[in-house]
């Protein structure tokens, strides 16, 4: 297997298929996005896009500090 040639836009671009999966109420583009994400990542050579990222959901803005929540 070839290296990717730029994996960083890949994992960018599977992010957005498993966002699009999330948005959906459609089974089988739900399913079809997720499989070209899987697909992306893997030619990548990377992990799973995180599982926030698959519910579609945006991390929280955390301004310049970590908020612990405690």
């Amino acid at each position: 297997m070839e290296p990717a040639q730029n994996p960083l836009a890949m994992q960018l671009l599977a992010a957005r298929f498993r966002r699009h999966a999330a948005e959906t109420s459609i089974d089988v583009f739900r399913r079809k996005f997720e499989a070209a994400a899987q697909e992306l990542e893997r030619e990548a050579g990377a992990p799973l896009t995180m599982e926030l990222n698959s519910r579609g959901q945006e991390p929280r803005d955390r301004g310049t500090g970590p908020i612990y929540g405690y």
